[in-house]
């Protein structure tokens, strides 16, 4: 009977052991680029939109954008630093010039590089020469800010880290800061994936571009929530879903007028990776 009671106790302890030792199971958290690697993703975004000046509601609309992301990595040096050429291919639809009352398709493509190192720390962003100065500036913050530096070492669900930084206008310094948490280790897609969580609050100034005779400008602050599910083996993003709710001010030359204005925006987005070719 006691060596029943025993064998019993022993079997019960090693399968406690066994079902911890799987729940405090650790990865690391790095991109892994190498020269030639390319993805290819598809983001949808659903966006309600309205401005407003003087308490009056000026444009209230609605948006559907459809956005072919290919990323290819051009080159990694010795430290890890991957240099990313990255195309995006925008459809969406606008109001016909022609007739308001019909809606056009629009396409564009925009393309630039940036430098990353495997943590995910932006070193350089390049436009080209002919971008507009509002959209890079805009873009390369939200990168700053919104986008995770992964920690170092081997992080377990539970691990959550907080990024925090200054925003500096001419008569004031904000704060914004983003808190990312590894919520579960899961198989999405047919890759093991860290799901990481994240909510933040956003600052994000519109910096004028000269280029721009409304001298357009203004401040945005952006709750941001989602999850992003990390491929830790291959070192790529699978999926990521955000959502943004944005209090925007503006202002901007109109007939010699500085006008004011705001603007209020519910953005869902959806970010799924369709292909991975490695050359």
């Amino acid at each position: 009977m006691k060596k029943s009671l025993l064998f019993l106790t022993a079997a019960l302890c090693l399968i406690l052991l066994v079902n911890c030792s799987q729940g405090e199971k650790r990865v690391k958290l790095r991109y892994k680029y190498v020269p030639g690697l390319n993805l290819e993703y598809e983001q949808k975004m659903t966006r309600a939109i309205k401005i407003l000046a003087k308490d009056s509601i000026i444009k209230d609309y609605d948006r559907l954008l459809t956005v072919r992301v290919v990323q290819t990595v051009k080159s990694v040096s010795d430290d890890g630093i991957a240099v990313i050429y990255e195309e995006d291919h925008w459809s969406y639809e606008a109001p016909s010039k022609e007739d308001s009352l019909k809606l056009d398709t629009i396409t564009e493509t925009h393309s630039f590089t940036v430098s990353v190192s495997p943590n995910g720390k932006l070193h350089d962003v390049d436009f080209g020469e002919d971008a507009c100065v509002t959209s890079a500036s805009y873009n390369r913050t939200y990168w700053e800010q919104g986008m995770p530096e992964f920690p170092d070492g081997e992080v377990a669900p539970g691990h959550s880290w907080t990024q925090t930084n200054k925003v500096i206008l001419p008569d004031e310094t904000l704060e914004a800061s983003t808190t990312f948490r590894v919520k579960s280790l899961v198989r999405e897609a047919g890759y093991d994936c860290a799901v990481i969580e994240f909510d933040g609050d956003m600052v994000i100034p519109l910096v004028p571009d000269p280029d721009d005779s409304t001298q357009r400008a203004g401040l945005d602050r952006i709750k941001t929530t989602g999850m992003i599910y990390f491929a830790y083996r291959e070192g790529i993003v699978v999926l990521q879903r955000e959502r943004w709710l944005v209090a925007g001010t503006r202002q901007k030359l109109e007939e010699g007028e500085m006008i004011e204005y705001q603007i209020t925006v519910e953005s869902d987005s959806e970010y799924i990776l369709k292909k991975m070719q490695r050359k």
